[in-house]
């Protein structure tokens, strides 16, 4: 198991950032891959060759992108169908076959989780990819609904601490729906979707050093605070099933534990809806 992820710095939200694609249904447009509800989808014009394309820019690209995230899409249909993320310091146009036989170029091939997360696309790297120029290619030759769609993805860097959370995290499964009873006693419902809430802790057996809570503290307040939803992931060596799309529910909070030099931190996060 290794340790927690914090995808915090999107570099493909950045607003220098150039987003382009194969083609785009104006009712859902390239803009909404940067709105943080991730249902609130780009759709293309296809489902065949299609492919989204980002410049990063000079600055975010010499820093590099070590984490990629993908929640809300449609992609694999079947065994015909290809994802494919491709990267590299030049434009090399909007053709995914150049990219692919490049040789410099590059080249990850992206597939689905089969646990809870079924429909998350993650990657991670020990060491950042320095590239300015992204292209995430798809092709699904039998998609039925005859074009595809992509939420808010996650293109960045990741922060993980010097230890982990205990063992003894937990998971809640929240049922938001809403009972009401008449004076008479009979029961209305406005059912809502469920979903889980999480809570990781580090205390005095794991304690966090005073550089991770400083880096902790520049990620809530800078980044993340209770607005922003981000990705998580708990276990890379497992990234496809334990990756989540979530907000903050309450402040960080972190004891000082020995003289300024540990710290303790509970964070509860839950799903982005």
């Amino acid at each position: 198991m290794k340790i927690i992820k914090f995808m915090y710095n999107n570099f493909f939200d950045d607003a220098a950032t150039v987003i382009t694609s194969s083609g785009v249904d104006t009712e859902f447009p390239l803009t909404n891959l940067q709105h943080p509800w991730w249902t609130k989808a780009n759709h293309t014009l296809g489902h065949d060759d299609q492919w989204w394309k980002w410049d990063i820019g000079a600055v975010n690209g010499a820093f590099g992108i070590d984490a990629i995230a993908m929640r809300w899409n449609n992609f694999y249909t079947d065994a015909n169908s290809v994802v494919s993320l491709f990267a590299h310091d030049t434009d090399l146009g909007d053709d995914p076959a150049v990219w692919l036989a490049h040789g410099d170029a590059l080249k990850v091939p992206l597939t689905y989780g089969v646990d809870y997360n079924s429909k998350m696309l993650a990657y991670y790297w020990d060491i950042a990819q320095v590239y300015r120029w992204w292209l995430l290619s798809v092709d699904d030759p039998n998609n039925a609904l005859g074009y595809l769609y992509l939420g808010r993805p996650f293109g960045g860097q990741y922060f993980s601490p010097t230890v982990n959370f205990e063992n003894a995290y937990s998971i809640k499964y929240v049922d938001p729906s809403r009972k009401r009873y008449s004076y008479g006693g009979q029961l209305s419902v406005t059912k809502l979707k469920t979903f889980r809430g999480m809570k990781y802790m580090w205390g005095e057996g794991n304690p966090l050093s005073a550089a991770d809570m400083i880096i902790f503290r520049s990620i809530f307040e800078d980044y993340l605070g209770q607005s922003t939803p981000y990705f998580l992931c708990r276990d890379s060596d497992d990234k496809l099933n334990t990756t989540d799309y979530v907000e903050n529910i309450n402040d960080w909070e972190m004891p000082n534990i020995q003289f300024d030099q540990f710290y303790g931190l509970t964070i509860e996060v839950k799903e982005s809806q």
